[in-house]
Parts: C-alpha cells; sequence; structure tokens
C-alpha cells in the first residue's frame, strides 16, 4: 500500500492545504507556538525533523 506523508513547519499553508486533500500531516513545530483555531489538528506534532526519523522509519 502507498502512504503519504506530508511534514512541514507552516500551519497555514501545509495543514490547510493538506488535511483536506485527505493527507496525513506532521507538523514540526520549532517554535512551540499554538495551532491557530481555524487550522486542521495535524496528526503528529514534533518540536524538530530529527524526531520526525522513527515515525518515517515505523511507515516502512
Amino acid at each position: 500500500m502507498n502512504q503519504i506523508l506530508h511534514s512541514g513547519q507552516s500551519q497555514f499553508t501545509d495543514m490547510v492545504g493538506g488535511k483536506p486533500l485527505g493527507l496525513t500531516i506532521a507538523w514540526i513545530n520549532r517554535r512551540n507556538i499554538q495551532l491557530a483555531p481555524s487550522v486542521p489538528k495535524p496528526d503528529f506534532i514534533f518540536s524538530d525533523i530529527a524526531s520526525l526519523i522513527p515515525l518515517i522509519e515505523g511507515m516502512a
């Protein structure tokens, strides 16, 4: 099965753009900011890109 994981740091372009398409979203929230109420909740939240590696390895 093919899987798509979109990761990004902008809640407005990455989550608002990706969630309506049905993508699994990993938000890299480096600055520990609050999610805006108008933004769809991401599937995963990480504080840095390195923290994403175990998730990707688990999807393989």
